[in-house]
C-alpha cells in the first residue's frame, strides 16, 4: 500500500541544514514504519537513500531499469577496476558487465556476480586484462552504471506491483 499522503516537492530539503534533513527523513521513516506504509522516496542524493531505504530501483526515461532490496546490492554486485591489456578506448562487451567508466589507463566497471560468479570467471572473461582491484559496489557506483547502460540485460529482482490511483 502506498501512502496516501505525499511530500509534492522534495527538492525543498535541499535548503534545509543537514541535522533538519535529517530530523525529517527519520520521522518520515518513523511514521511510516508505525503506520504500516511503504514511502516511495525518490531522490539523487543517494547516501540519504542508502540509510532510509529497504529497497531501492533506478528509472530512466520513465522506465524501471532495476529494483532490489539495498542489503543485495553488495551481494549481487561488484565493482572492478582494471587496466585493459591494450590501449584500447573501448571498453570490451562481457555479458553481465555494465556502465564502464574509463579513468585514465584504468576502467571501472560493474559486474552482476549472477553471472560471473567466482573471481575465476571475472579473470576469464576479461583476458590479458589486469584487475586492480574488487570491491562491493556503491549505491551511487551501481546507480551511474545502470543509468549510463539502460540497455543492459540485467532484470529486476522484484516484482513492481502496479499502483491505481
Amino acid at each position: 500500500m502506498l501512502a496516501k499522503t505525499s511530500v509534492k516537492r522534495h527538492r525543498a530539503r535541499y535548503g534545509l541544514d543537514p541535522i533538519a534533513r535529517q530530523d525529517i527523513l527519520e520521522a518520515v521513516v518513523r511514521t511510516a514504519g508505525d503506520e504500516g506504509r511503504t514511502v516511495l522516496f525518490s531522490s539523487h542524493l543517494l547516501d540519504e537513500v542508502s540509510r532510509v531505504c529497504d529497497t531501492v530501483g533506478v528509472i530512466c526515461d520513465g522506465r524501471i531499469l532495476e529494483t532490489l532490496p539495498m542489503q543485495e546490492l553488495s551481494d549481487r554486485y561488484t565493482e572492478i577496476i582494471c587496466e585493459l591489456a591494450s590501449d584500447e578506448h573501448k571498453p570490451p562487451v562481457v555479458k553481465g558487465f555494465f556502465g564502464w567508466q574509463n579513468r585514465g589507463r584504468e576502467w571501472s566497471v560493474a559486474v552482476d556476480r549472477c553471472v560471473c560468479e567466482s573471481d575465476e570467471s571475472l579473470n576469464d572473461s576479461l583476458p590479458g586484462t589486469s584487475i586492480r582491484e574488487l570491491r562491493p559496489i556503491s549505491l551511487e557506483r551501481w546507480f551511474a552504471a545502470r543509468v549510463s547502460d539502460p540497455h543492459s540485460p540485467i532484470t529486476s529482482t522484484i516484482v513492481v506491483p502496479e499502483v491505481v490511483s
